[in-house]
């Protein structure tokens, strides 16, 4: 198994671990970002759009270790 592959695998791990409303506020954020990019004028670029979508889920690991370690 590649570094890609357990990098990926990680992820997925991370997002089943997502509650509901956690998933909710994440998936609303793409969406945010989709629409800014969709209906503004032109100034968020593509390359922008991948670079902020990414971020948003690098932030998943982070949400879940603190939620998780708040139990």
């Amino acid at each position: 198994m590649n570094q890609e592959t357990t990098v990926l695998d990680s992820m997925l791990q991370n997002i089943d671990q997502l509650n509901e409303e956690e998933a909710k506020a994440f998936l609303k954020l793409i969406y945010t970002r989709i629409n800014i990019y969709e209906k503004g004028n032109g100034n968020y670029l593509a390359e922008k759009l991948i670079k902020d979508i990414s971020n948003v889920f690098t932030r998943i690991p982070e949400v879940t270790q603190i939620r998780v370690g708040k139990k």
